[in-house]
């Protein structure tokens, strides 16, 4: 009687033992199905609406004069032709957006200084009648010589500079942050013919005082660029 009451309840135990072995087994089954099968279709999904989020690029809006065309951000601003002085006649472009007012664009046409000190430089060159940029110069008093103190002890503000081939003047005289374009061939211009049949020098600054720099900014506007 005691073996067999014994025997009885070594089965019961086992079939316990079974059924909650059972169990565990069906919950894991479930909770995988949960994390691997139905999470991943769901972190797909919020995959795809971030990854669309993330590849928009801002919006743009063209600005046209009488001898080109570009376009820029929504939020930049025309500000019109300046003629400030008799050797500079330039087309202004402000970021219009708050606490972005300190980037400034100027396109010179035909008429601008030669040797205008620039901290950095974008070499261009002409692809198919279009804007090519070249890779953008680091601030220009890293690579350039150290400006020669005269015998009055004046320092020069400009010094002969030259990145990837490509002559310019680089700024010595002020703490600034101004990108200009020059090509090989014509330095401080490229000249362009426009559908028309115009033709006229262009030239290119990018004054960014931002504590963010967009160094970016240029290439992509200046790829847009088309003469009229």
């Amino acid at each position: 009687m005691y073996r067999s009451n014994q025997r009885y309840h070594k089965h019961r135990i086992l079939l316990r033992f079974t059924l909650i072995i059972g169990g565990l087994f069906v919950i894991g089954l479930a909770f995988g199905w949960w994390v691997f099968i139905r999470g991943n279709n769901s972190t797909s999904a919020n995959f795809d609406k971030l990854g669309t989020i993330t590849v928009n690029r801002a919006t743009t809006k063209d600005f046209t004069t009488p001898y080109f065309k570009i376009s820029l951000p929504t939020s930049w601003e025309d500000k019109g032709r300046q003629n400030p002085f008799s050797y500079e006649v330039y087309y202004l472009y402000q970021n219009g957006q708050k606490d972005y007012e300190n980037r400034w664009l100027k396109i010179f046409v035909d008429v601008f200084p030669r040797d205008m000190p620039l901290n950095r430089l974008l070499p261009v060159t002409l692809l198919n009648g279009k804007l090519s940029p070249g890779v953008l110069s680091d601030d220009c008093t890293a690579f350039t010589d150290v400006p020669v103190v005269g015998a009055n002890g004046v320092k020069q503000i400009s010094v002969a500079a030259k990145w990837q081939g490509v002559n310019f003047m680089c700024n010595f005289g002020a703490s600034q942050n101004v990108t200009g374009t020059a090509s090989a061939e014509e330095g401080y211009a490229i000249t362009m013919t426009g559908p028309s049949g115009g033709t006229h020098k262009y030239f290119f600054t990018y004054a960014d005082f931002n504590v963010r720099p967009d160094y970016q900014f240029l290439s992509e506007a200046l790829k847009s660029f088309q003469p009229i």
